[in-house]
């Protein structure tokens, strides 16, 4: 009785490893077409039938490589994909390795596209105290002197002389919270606000 329960054991084992020793490994190494890099993190679909149903799945590592175990007899199909790249179909035929080149598919990589907007405002509802004076206005008032014409067109405006330049002071904020801008351009400077009076094409 012993012998015959060892008999159908070592049976069993043998039905067991028949389908291990029928399958074989095969090597796929997934490149880049135009400078033959590695791809990493393609994904390598395979399986048994050309629709790839019931499939298994491997994704390629830091160097592009990726190993699968197939039926040595069995004919297998394989698609390879990754982002950016046209997908790749193929059969594994008797090869223990394949090499793969991929090419970029620039159609299906989205343009990034970053926009700028701006939205027209009354200066009236303007959070800070704001004063738009136009260069004609200036020539037709016949100033000589921009520091005049900035005092007398500007409420609250104080530009006085220091040792480094012009000190601006407007409706008590000092020239750290004073901004000038001509056509968009910033004109005051950072440390101290001082004006450089050349920049003004009066």
């Amino acid at each position: 009785m012993k012998t015959i329960r060892k008999v159908m054991f070592m049976g069993l084992l043998l039905l067991l490893a028949l389908p291990m020793a029928a399958q074989r490994k095969v090597k796929f190494t997934i490149a880049e077409k135009a400078t033959e890099q590695p791809i990493i993190g393609a994904v390598i679909t395979y399986a048994d039938n050309e629709k790839l149903k019931s499939p298994q799945r491997v994704v390629t590592n830091m160097d592009g490589e990726a190993t699968i175990s197939v039926p040595q007899s069995d004919k297998c199909y394989y698609q390879v994909v990754s982002v950016g790249y046209n997908p790749l179909k193929g059969t594994i035929g008797s090869d223990s390795s394949l090499k793969l080149f991929m090419t970029e598919d620039v159609m299906k990589v989205n343009e990034v596209v970053v926009t700028g907007s701006r939205t027209a405002r009354p200066i009236k509802l303007s959070p800070v105290s704001t004063q738009v004076i136009g260069g004609k206005e200036l020539v037709d008032a016949g100033y000589a002197d921009l520091t005049k014409a900035l005092q007398q067109e500007t409420p609250g405006m104080n530009i006085q002389k220091v040792g480094f330049g012009n000190e601006i002071s407007m409706q008590g904020l000092d020239a750290r919270h004073v901004l000038f801008l001509q056509d968009g351009e910033r004109l005051t400077g950072d440390m101290a606000g001082n004006l450089d009076y050349e920049r003004f094409n009066l």
